[in-house]
């Protein structure tokens, strides 16, 4: 859940909210298109500015450069020091003088390794650190050292200063500076963006949705989608012709929405709505609208992953779910950042990932892991556990913003969740692929077989054939990539040992009657990861009780897969809609009582002065989440009140081992965490027994 200040909370909780408001803006560009920044040799104050940093769109430190005014000593600014490497972007050498003009022109090159012919436009944000601008520049656009074209402006005041252009092929774009907004400073450019920015708000935004879902137990992926419509009348880049819009967008364009609330002190108070990629859009001709469908990041991880490979050793989970992002990140062109649940690094698989998509690769993953995918606001993909502590930020619906009363409906009680264990061997070798290729001076082949382990490969040239070379090989479980050279033919032969799969079911029981849920995944290998899997979906599964809000005054901070609370039971949502027509009404679906599923311990004897690593949430690490959650239990037990936790958690929780629950157990976590933290004790079962020691509880 997006965290907001109390003021947001009070504001959403009174019966009338002073405004609402949406911002969307489009980053129209060549998604695929990179670009370098450079500078003349010594323009360039030192020590500080970095040029190389203003196409990247990274945050900036603020420095004092001793200019006019700017060396403040109330703290607003940084002391530039030879060991701090934090980015202030460009500045330049020169300052201007007394009537604002360069005599020694700053000078900033933006150039493509390739020649662009689609730039409708450039954004300049010269310096909204300190809110200063040029007021006279020009772009000089050339292919290699010949000048194909040019734009001066003058007058300027903005401090993100869109330049609209007639599209001409170059390959480096120059930055002139003439003259700055203030007397005696420096040129200051921090991001340089190779296209217009356009920004919607309440005055042109038509309609604007958004519908996001999550499942739970990885039934399907994550969807989450921006659709809005436009009033083009309204706009200032000619949206109303329609013989201009086929240049303008291109599928992947990024889209950013941003969602404000004024408080009750009368500010405006804005929280991220999320990171989109334009997929669709439309203009009728006629119409005023001009409409838009913007998808998450997961939707556009659809290249095909075939780098699945048998392991006779266990992988973790952490790493097939790395390498899968690894390798998304490095061939598509869009910018992600992952976080991964800590148990998955205890969590092994021998089976090689199917050959699919990448998203589908991770849908397998997180559900052999008992994780939920979601994409957060800020575009980073968790593959995280659900679990509910009873310390997160309270999103309360009140009756006063329903326009609908919620309905509960009973869903069929589940008997049990179950899922095969698939047990890996090796099966005789055997020829796996051969054929006959006819190489003139190089050549890329792509071989398909079955999946197996143990493969090799052997390139044997017929007579007439020269020079023959394998360049590289790259070999997975079920295809290969040879890349050979010389001319001739060859004969390709490929052998390995097939993959034998042994399925053993493996059932959590949940109660005596009901639906029968069967889990269908080919890389949980082993009883510890299907334990988890089954619990996941059991968690889900196993309360009946779907709650759907129907219409609501809704506060956007609200994502599928957080927690609501309603009439004092816990929801966890699995889909929500917003829907802006001045104010946000919203809808969502979600399940009441959730909390995380343990099945039943073996029976065997349990010894009370066994030293258990108190991971009460199940998340492979103990932190300050397991602190808040013992002390929860401890609150609820001291206020007589169940402790909220599983028989199995309860043991978790008694961290010294006193038959109790109270705050000895959740300080004596705390400190531990503490050590952990300061690197004195490892986090693991080993690291907490030589904690204990030191403390003498064992």
């Amino acid at each position: 859940m997006e965290a907001v200040s109390q003021k947001w909370i009070e504001a959403n909780e009174d019966i009338l909210i002073d405004g609402c408001f949406v911002e969307v803006i489009l980053e129209i560009s060549e998604p695929t298109a990179l670009y370098t920044a450079s500078a003349p040799s010594g323009s360039e104050l030192a020590g500080v500015s970095d040029v190389s940093e203003i196409v990247n769109n990274i945050h900036l430190k603020k420095y004092g450069t001793l200019e006019k005014n700017i060396w403040l000593l109330n703290g607003s600014t940084y002391w530039a020091e030879s060991s701090d490497n934090s980015p202030a972007g460009y500045i330049s050498n020169a300052v201007c003088d007394a009537n604002c003009s360069f005599s020694s022109l700053p000078i900033v090159t933006i150039s493509s390794s390739t020649t662009q012919n689609n730039v409708y436009g450039v954004t300049i944000t010269f310096s909204e650190l300190f809110d200063e601008y040029a007021t006279e520049f020009e772009l000089i656009f050339r292919i290699d050292n010949t000048v194909v074209a040019n734009k001066t402006v003058t007058g300027n005041e903005l401090t993100v200063c869109p330049v609209q252009l007639e599209p001409e092929p170059f390959n480096n774009m120059e930055i002139r500076v003439y003259k700055w907004c203030l007397p005696e400073h420096r040129a200051r450019i921090e991001n340089v963006f190779m296209g217009l920015m356009k920004k919607f708000t309440n005055n042109e935004l038509i309609d604007f949705r958004i519908d996001k879902s999550v499942s739970p137990v990885n039934a399907t992926l994550p969807e989450d989608t921006l659709e809005f419509s436009v009033d083009r009348t309204k706009t200032d880049f000619e949206l109303n012709q329609d013989d201009t819009l086929s240049g303008y967008f291109k599928q992947e364009q990024k889209v950013t929405a941003r969602f404000g609330i004024r408080n009750n002190n009368g500010e405006t108070e804005y929280i991220s709505g999320g990171i989109y990629y334009l997929s669709n859009w439309d203009f009728k001709r006629g119409s005023i609208k001009g409409e838009f469908t913007a998808k998450s990041i997961i939707s556009f991880l659809n290249m095909p992953y075939s780098k699945g490979a048998y392991s006779a050793n266990d992988v973790s989970l952490w790493q097939l779910a790395t390498d899968v992002l690894t390798y998304a990140a490095s061939v598509s062109p869009l910018q992600f950042t992952w976080k991964l649940s800590g148990h998955m690094r205890a969590l092994y698989s021998t089976a090689p990932l199917p050959t699919c998509t990448c998203a589908e690769c991770l849908q397998y993953i997180a559900n052999a892991a008992g994780c939920t995918i979601r994409v957060s606001r800020d575009n980073v993909i968790m593959i995280m556990t659900t679990t509910y502590t009873g310390t997160e930020r309270e999103y309360l619906i009140q009756n006063s913003v329903l326009f609908d009363y919620p309905k509960v409906e009973l869903m069929k009680q589940l008997k049990n969740v179950s899922c095969d264990i698939h047990s890996i061997s090796l099966g005789e070798s055997e020829t796996l692929y051969k054929s006959v290729y006819l190489i003139d001076e190089s050549a890329e082949i792509n071989a398909k077989y079955k999946q197996s382990g143990e493969i090799s490969y052997t390139v044997t040239p017929y007579e007439s054939a020269q020079n023959i070379n394998v360049e590289s090989a790259e070999i997975y479980a079920d295809n290969a990539k040879l890349e050979i050279s010389g001319s001739g033919f060859v004969l390709i032969q490929i052998t390995g040992k097939p993959i034998v799969s042994n399925p053993s079911a493996y059932t959590v029981a949940v109660s005596e009657s009901g639906n029968e849920e069967k889990i269908q995944n080919p890389i949980i290998t082993n009883t510890a990861t299907a334990i988890k899997a089954c619990e996941a979906a059991a968690a889900w599964l196993q309360n009946r009780s779907q709650e759907t809000f129907s219409e609501f005054r809704a506060d956007p901070r609200l994502d599928a897969g957080d927690f609501i609370k309603y009439r004092n039971e816990n929801v966890l949502i699995s889909n929500v809609k917003y829907n802006f027509t001045g104010m946000f009404r919203g809808s969502c679906t979600g399940r009441i009582g959730y909390h995380a599923f343990i099945a039943p311990e073996p029976d065997e004897a349990y010894d009370i002065n066994t030293k258990l690593f108190p991971d009460v949430n199940g998340d492979g690490v103990v932190d300050s989440s397991d602190v808040a959650i013992i002390q929860l239990a401890a609150a609820n037990i001291g206020a007589g009140l169940p402790s909220g936790l599983t028989p199995t958690q309860e043991i978790l929780a008694d961290a010294n081992r006193d038959g109790l629950i109270n705050s000895s157990d959740s300080g004596l976590v705390q400190d531990y965490v503490a050590g952990v933290g300061s690197g004195i004790y490892e986090q693991s079962p080993d690291g907490w027994e030589e904690f204990l020691r030191k403390r003498s509880v064992i």
